[in-house]
Order: C-alpha cells, then sequence, then structure tokens
C-alpha cells in the first residue's frame, strides 16, 4: 500500500503526495517522520493542492521546519483561493488573520483586518466574534455602533459560546441594543450550557444582586463555582465574596487568594482587606498592604484610597506623607468619592514642595505604572 502510494507520489500526483504525508505525520504504515512529512505536503502544496498548503502552513507554525513567514506564505495561497475564482476558505482567512497579527511586522494589522472581514462575511463565527471585537476596540476602522451588535449577533445564531454571552451583555448593559435584562439571562444561560465560563460569571452576578434575576445566594454560588473551578478568577472571587457572606470566612480567603494571584484587582482587594480584618487569616499589616498595593497598581480606587490612608497612618508600610498623597490624588482622579474630602485635608499638613513631589508622583504613575512601591 506505502509502495504503490510513494510511486504515484515520485510520479508526481499531488494527492498521493498528500496522502503520503499524512501517512508520515500519523504513522499510518511508516513510522512517524514530521520532516518527511512536510517534503511531502510541501510538493503537493506546489502543485496547488489546498489541503496540502494548509498542512506546510501548520507545520511551519510548529517550526518543522520553517517558520511563521512560511506559515503566512502558505495559508496566503489557501486564502486567496477565492479570488482566483475558487472556493471561499473561511477558516484559512481566519488563521491567516490571526497570523498576521502574531506577527506584527509592518502592514500586518491592514491585512489582518481585512482577512478576518472576509472570513467573518464568509460566515465563521469566530471571526465574526473577533471582527465585533476589533470594531469595538479600534476606533479608526469606524464602524457603526449597530454593526458591532450585528457582528456578534450572527456569531451568536450559529451557537459561538462567547458571542451569545457577549450579546447577552450588550442587552444587560444597554448597549447598542434597548437594554433588556430578561434576554441577557436568556442569552448566559444559552451561553453557559454551551460551555461559556464567562457567562457563568454573569450568571453568579446576577442572581447574587438581584439585578435581572430573582436574588439567589445558593444559585448565585453554583454558578461562580462552576466558573471558579475552571480557573476563572471572577468566579474565584464570586465565590469568596458568597461565602464571606456566610460567614465561612477560611473558605472565602482561599477563594480570594486563587484570584488575587492570577491578577484580579478585586480579589486582591478583598484578600488584602481580611488580611488587615484577620479574618479567615492571621491578621497581617505588612500583607494587606501588599495586596492593596498590588489592586492599587491596577487603578483600582477603593485600593488607591487605602494606600493613601496607610501611608498616612504607617500601617504595614513607611509612614509618608507624600506617598499618602500620591496615592489619594490617584483615586480622587479614578473617582472615589471618599478620596476628595482626604486630599483637601492633607494638602493643608503639606507644604509646597510635598505636595509637587506628590503630585509628580500621581503623574509618573499615570504615564508609567509601577510594578511596586
Amino acid at each position: 500500500m506505502i509502495e504503490e502510494l510513494e510511486n504515484k507520489a515520485l510520479g508526481g500526483c499531488a494527492v498521493s503526495q498528500l496522502k503520503l504525508g499524512e501517512a508520515y505525520a500519523k504513522g499510518e504504515g511508516v513510522d512517524v517522520d514530521p520532516y518527511e512529512s512536510m517534503q511531502w505536503f510541501k510538493r503537493s502544496a506546489q502543485q496547488g493542492n489546498v489541503l496540502a498548503q494548509k498542512q506546510v502552513a501548520l507545520l511551519s507554525e510548529r517550526g518543522v521546519p520553517g517558520d511563521l513567514s512560511a506559515a503566512i506564505h502558505w495559508l496566503s495561497k489557501c486564502a486567496s483561493q477565492e479570488d482566483l475564482g475558487g472556493p471561499a476558505d473561511p477558516d484559512a482567512q481566519l488563521r491567516l488573520a490571526l497570523l498576521l497579527t502574531q506577527r506584527n511586522a509592518n502592514g500586518d494589522e491592514e491585512r489582518a483586518q481585512r482577512w478576518l472581514e472576509k472570513s467573518a462575511h464568509n460566515g465563521n463565527a469566530e471571526a465574526q466574534f473577533l471582527v465585533a471585537k476589533a470594531f469595538e476596540r479600534n476606533n479608526k476602522f469606524n464602524r457603526h455602533d449597530r454593526e458591532v451588535f450585528q457582528w456578534y449577533q450572527m456569531a451568536a445564531d450559529q451557537g459561538y459560546p462567547d458571542a451569545i454571552c457577549e450579546v447577552g451583555l450588550l442587552y444587560e448593559q444597554g448597549r447598542y441594543v434597548e437594554r433588556n435584562v430578561r434576554t441577557a439571562l436568556m442569552m448566559f444561560w444559552n451561553a453557559a450550557e454551551q460551555g461559556s465560563v464567562r457567562a457563568y460569571v454573569q450568571l453568579g452576578e446576577m442572581y447574587i444582586s438581584g439585578v435581572g434575576a430573582p436574588k439567589n445566594d445558593d444559585l448565585a454560588f453554583d454558578c461562580f463555582s462552576k466558573a471558579a473551578r475552571a480557573g476563572e478568577a471572577r468566579g474565584q472571587n464570586g465565590m469568596g465574596r458568597v461565602l464571606y457572606a456566610r460567614g465561612e470566612h477560611e473558605e472565602a480567603f482561599k477563594w480570594f487568594r486563587e484570584a488575587a494571584q492570577q491578577g484580579f484587582a478585586n480579589a486582591q482587594h478583598n484578600l488584602a482587606e481580611m488580611y488587615e480584618d484577620g479574618e479567615g487569616v492571621e491578621e497581617d499589616a505588612e500583607m494587606a498592604a501588599t495586596w492593596f498595593r498590588k489592586a492599587a497598581e491596577q487603578d483600582s480606587p477603593d485600593s488607591q484610597l487605602k494606600m493613601g490612608m496607610l501611608y498616612q497612618g504607617g500601617h504595614g508600610v513607611p509612614k509618608s506623607k507624600v506617598k499618602a498623597y500620591q496615592w489619594l490624588l490617584l483615586a480622587h482622579a479614578n473617582g472615589e468619592p471618599d478620596a476628595t474630602s482626604e486630599v483637601e485635608e492633607i494638602e493643608r499638613t503639606l507644604t509646597l514642595a510635598e505636595r509637587r513631589r506628590g503630585q509628580e508622583a500621581a503623574h509618573n504613575f499615570i504615564c508609567t505604572p509601577p510594578t511596586g512601591h
């Protein structure tokens, strides 16, 4: 069987070359040999076999042998079949867009967007979702708000879980569409049932708050639990909130810590408060300050306010009016209502030089957020 396939492949049959490449890739009748597989795929690809071109691109991505530019070269051939009168290949068009984004060389961003849109127009649900994301994120494409919603809806109609969840968020927030929390709830359940971890978080938030759904802490806990056990930081933080409200502080601490270690600012603040108050863990002012700082450095206004207060009192950090002023200014700039009076009060105790140093530190933080103090 293999000998016959090799003879046909050596004779120049592109289909046989493709099949022989697949045999070496899978170890069917021969030992697995990715390099030999690549050689046969490439021979077939050079004759215009689209399936072989995709395989060459895939192996090039993996460096067997090849690189990102080689993968882009071969995927470009697959993706361009439509322009040459062949069938559209939305999957290749999407992969090409993603690789161009990954390479990010001069001109790649515009090329990536064109291929992404072409894939979306050809019906690829993931591409439709990403087009909507790109239109939201990048104003230079100048798309009308309604078109953002339409792209999300098209992807959702194909059962793409993240798009279903996004449409739910749009209905919940009233963005691009009239607000309808009942529709949002339905969309979140639909997305969750299809595996969207994010949708379970949104459901948890609705049930714990009672906004858009009847307040139900047990159901909120179940939804947060599904997200948390999938490693979603917001779900872990939600678990902590429910457990804390139940008085199960040690268990709440564990979940806040899980989420905080992933960099989720809300959980970092919650964890800091537990260290500060000695709830679920031994009281530790320095650890509290450490976690408040981590959240503050992510522009969490309440954590920035807290840092200001800690530096004023010297709790867990060296006492410093200048650093206190810096953090209070940042909290005020980020809309923390309680920061206004604190800023006014501390300004009355500072010299002009101290005020300038605090203002300069706050300005530098905004321009280049620090990794720690």
